[in-house]
C-alpha cells in the first residue's frame, strides 16, 4: 500500500506541477487569450517559451495518465468501487489522447506557420480551419476529462484509499469543467489536472504517514 501510494504521489504531483508551470508562465498570458492571426504573431514573439509550455503540457499529461493508471489499480482492489475506476481511466486515456494530438499540432504545424510569418510570409489560408479543428480535439478532451474526474472523485470517496474530501474536490472540478464548457465553450486545460495533483500530494502525505506509523 505504501509503495503504491508513493508511486501514485510522485507521478501525479510531478505531472500536475508540469502542467501548472506551463499554464502560468507569465510571458504566455497574452498568447493563451489571443485568437487567429494575432495568436500566431504573439507565439512568434515568445516562440521558445511557447514550445517549452507545450512540451510541459505533454509531459504532464503523460505522467498524470500513468499516475491515474496506478491509482485505478489501487482503487479497483478496494470494496465498493466496482467498475467505476476502470471507466474513469478509459475516459482519461481518451481525453489524454485527444489533448496530445492537439499539442502535437501546436508543436509541429503551428511552429512551422510561426516561422513562415516570421520570415515575412503570410499565414496559410488553411491554417485557421485546421487550427479550429484541433481546438475541437481539446473541447472533446475537456468533456471526457470532466466526466472522468467525476468518476475518479466518486471512486475515491467510495474506496477510501485517499481522503474523502479529495474525491469531492475532483467531483467539483469535473462539474466545473462541464459547466464552463456548457456556458463558454472554453475550458482552461489546467483544470483537468488540479484534482489529480491534489490526489498526488495527499497520496505522498498518506505514504509518509504510513511510514511514520509503520
Amino acid at each position: 500500500m505504501r509503495r503504491d501510494l508513493t508511486l501514485i504521489g510522485v507521478l501525479l504531483t510531478t505531472g500536475g506541477t508540469a502542467v501548472l508551470v506551463a499554464a502560468f508562465l507569465p510571458a504566455l498570458y497574452p498568447v493563451w487569450t489571443a485568437r487567429g492571426v494575432n495568436a500566431v504573431t504573439l507565439i512568434g514573439q515568445h516562440r521558445g517559451t511557447w514550445q517549452l509550455a507545450n512540451w510541459l503540457f505533454a509531459a504532464g499529461a503523460g505522467l498524470t495518465l500513468a499516475g491515474l493508471g496506478s491509482l485505478t489499480a489501487l482503487l479497483a482492489r478496494r470494496p465498493g468501487t466496482g467498475t467505476l475506476p476502470m471507466a474513469a481511466l478509459a475516459l482519461t486515456a481518451l481525453a489524454s489522447t485527444l489533448w496530445l494530438a492537439n499539442l502535437a499540432f501546436r508543436l509541429t504545424v503551428t511552429v512551422r506557420t510561426v516561422d513562415t510569418v516570421a520570415g515575412g510570409g503570410a499565414v496559410p489560408d488553411w491554417y485557421e480551419h485546421v487550427n479550429a479543428w484541433t481546438g475541437g480535439l481539446w473541447s472533446a478532451a475537456a468533456l471526457t476529462g470532466g466526466v472522468a474526474m467525476i468518476g475518479y472523485g466518486l471512486s475515491v470517496v467510495a474506496g477510501g484509499a485517499l481522503p474523502g474530501w479529495t474525491g469531492w474536490l475532483a467531483v467539483g472540478f469535473g462539474a466545473l469543467m462541464l459547466g464552463l464548457f456548457a456556458i463558454t465553450r472554453d475550458v482552461p486545460p489546467f483544470l483537468l489536472y488540479v484534482a489529480p495533483t491534489v490526489f498526488g500530494v495527499t497520496a505522498l502525505i498518506r505514504a509518509a504517514t504510513n511510514t511514520a506509523t509503520g
